[in-house]
């Protein structure tokens, strides 16, 4: 059985502080981290494991066997073995402390999943989110997110009398600490808005459970890529030394053994090193969560960006790379006066960069705006197809205004503004964002427009729409970063051949010094 640490007394006072807390983001660590004993006992309790002595003998057993084979086969000295036997150790806490991260991982993964599952289906028929959480939360008796949902409800209920304001979402967000994931925080907002508002969310919570059963399988087959993509790095690794094994065996059986070589020792130490460093990097790889999906860009940064582009002068800033080109292109001509080849190359390159630096700048300014809306534009569109339930689309938008992204603020006053002053026109629509250029977004605002003009389907089917196109959108930038992370699985995958490859190298080089050693010898 697992032991947790022992918690802390819950009273009022303390769920009231926990729950105006942001959720803690957790540190990263190097491997050197985990050598020191408290630090390795404590991150094992801090993915709710024991410290278990068999697991880590386990470990310890599999790594000394093989390594003490790789150190008999290539005739390592008993000092360097020992040397290549703790290079490698190093990385073994590691090792031990991911697999157990992978472990609370999943099991937390699983629990989110069933919490929304069931929080929807169970508030579909109550339509009050504290009888909700009481009738889910005997499914969660084994874990932390039955823990979660009794403090929720008793923070909940314990201020429902008094004036405060969101009394709902404060105690949710006890709930949001501990599960940080953006799905859960969508859903506790969906549902204090129909518990304010009433009305029939049926339709909603049938799109919401696709989007949840989804993103459980996007999850699960991840997963799965992510382990047999782990696999294939070990089993890179372990091809990459049988291919160092039997070269160096096939030296020693043609009668030149450079085994007891220097260089090939520390190259043999060198390659060991490197090969668990890779090893270790696969494993926490594994570990990449979607929990804290927080936002760590300041608004401002946003801001700043969105008006670079909003407002780029291309006339002005083609007069300030020129300013900046003279520099160079004077040194350019002095290189030349003189004679010198390299200066002049140098300078050369570095004048048509500084003519060219403000095309350069608005791409990359255009290339990271582009990118952060696309990843915003899903949430702040949730919001509307949840605000458009129970007000029109302008209200929508107006109430939309205070919690939407910052880089999309401006955008949206500028959009209540034309909408005021041409009601009918679908022009204000499709200006919304126009200077990025996001299909996405342009089919989204007819929709919009069609809401205002009462064409199309029904209103519930344009809301369905609407959501069923957020999905969408969450899908195809989920699948792009997916195949972001599983990329870096390929290079991980080579680099034991290059360490291999790096190896023999240094094995060819002593064998031909001991060939023509050899050589000199006979002619003589």
């Amino acid at each position: 059985m697992r032991k947790s640490r022992k918690s802390k007394e819950v009273t009022l006072d303390s769920l009231y502080e926990e729950s105006k807390e942001e959720p803690k983001k957790k540190r990263k660590h190097s491997f050197l981290w985990y050598l020191n004993p408290i630090s390795f006992k404590n991150s094992i309790l801090e993915y709710d494991g024991t410290l278990s002595f068999k697991k880590i003998g386990l470990y310890l057993l599999v790594y000394s066997m093989c390594t003490i084979s790789l150190s008999y086969i290539l005739n390592m000295q008993l000092i360097y073995a020992i040397i290549m036997y703790i290079a490698g150790v190093l990385f073994v806490p590691q090792l031990i402390i991911s697999s157990y991260k992978l472990d609370y991982e999943n099991k937390k993964y699983a629990d989110a999943n069933v919490y929304i599952e069931q929080l929807l289906y169970a508030f579909a028929k109550s339509k009050k989110i504290v009888a909700s959480l009481e009738a889910i939360k005997i499914e969660f008796k084994d874990s932390k997110m039955y823990e979660c949902i009794s403090k929720a409800i008793y923070y909940i209920m314990s201020y429902s009398n008094n004036d405060v304001e969101d009394i709902e979402l404060e105690g949710l967000k006890l709930i949001e600490n501990e599960y940080p994931l953006k799905k859960i925080i969508t859903i506790h907002q969906f549902l204090r808005k129909v518990e304010n508002l009433g009305g029939d969310c049926n339709k909603s919570i049938e799109l919401l459970q696709e989007d949840r059963s989804n993103w459980e399988k996007r999850i699960l087959s991840l997963q799965k890529d992510k382990q047999v993509k782990r696999n294939r790095v070990v089993g890179a690794i372990a091809v990459s030394t049988i291919v160092v094994i039997v070269f160096s065996l096939l030296l020693s059986r043609i009668g030149f053994d450079i085994t007891h070589n220097v260089a090939v020792q520390i190259a043999t130490i060198f390659m060991w090193f490197f090969d668990m460093l890779v090893l270790s990097i696969a494993d926490k790889k594994i570990n990449s969560s979607e929990f804290d999906e927080r936002d760590v860009e300041e608004p401002k940064d946003s801001l700043r960006r969105y008006y670079r582009i909003i407002n780029w002068d291309n006339k002005k800033e083609f007069i300030k790379s020129l300013i900046w080109a003279i520099v160079p292109f004077a040194l350019t001509i002095l290189f030349i006066i003189k004679d010198m080849p390299i200066g002049i190359c140098i300078c050369a390159v570095i004048t048509v960069l500084m003519l060219f630096q403000h095309r350069l700048g608005y791409r990359l300014y255009m290339k990271i705006a582009k990118r952060e809306i696309e990843e915003k534009f899903p949430d702040w569109l949730m919001e509307i197809a949840l605000l458009l339930q129970y007000e029109n689309v302008y209200v929508s938008l107006y109430n939309s205004y205070a919690t939407a992204p910052a880089i999309f603020k401006p955008e949206i006053k500028k959009l209540i503004k034309e909408i005021q002053e041409r009601p009918n026109e679908i022009e204000p629509y499709l200006d919304f964002m126009s200077a990025f250029n996001i299909s996405s977004i342009r089919s989204t605002m007819k929709i919009l427009y069609s809401r205002t003009q009462g064409i199309g389907g029904s209103a519930d089917e344009q809301i369905a729409e609407i959501i069923r196109k957020n999905n969408q959108l969450v899908d195809k930038i989920n699948e792009y970063k997916d195949d972001n992370s599983l990329a870096t699985y390929l290079v991980m995958f080579w680099l034991p051949g290059l360490f291999a490859g790096g190896k023999l190298i240094v094995d060819m080089f002593a064998f031909m010094v001991l060939s023509m050693t050899d050589m000199s010898v006979f002619i003589k």
